[in-house]
């Protein structure tokens, strides 16, 4: 999913694993949140990167930041159409 220059309305981490929220709006003018995880780490160039493979020990911490980007773009939704 390429989300071009824009960036994310929310950012949620925990150590190397993150979630962004993206706000996103059809041509007729409808809101939507997505969500990206990913996970951080530092190849042997000594370069950050990005993946989405998870060891055993990260499991659980994708599912609390799925869980709280789930809980968040609920949220963002709803400030949004209380905004209309």
């Amino acid at each position: 999913m390429s989300n071009g220059n824009k960036k994310p309305v929310l950012n949620i981490n925990d150590g190397t694993v993150s979630a962004s929220i993206w706000r996103n709006e059809t041509e007729d003018g409808k809101v939507y949140f997505n969500a990206t995880v990913k996970n951080a780490y530092k190849g042997n160039d000594e370069n950050w990167h990005d993946t989405n493979s998870y060891n055993n020990d990260q499991l659980l911490k994708l599912a609390r930041v799925a869980n709280k980007a789930y809980d968040a773009a609920l949220e963002l939704r709803a400030n949004d159409q209380s905004d209309d």
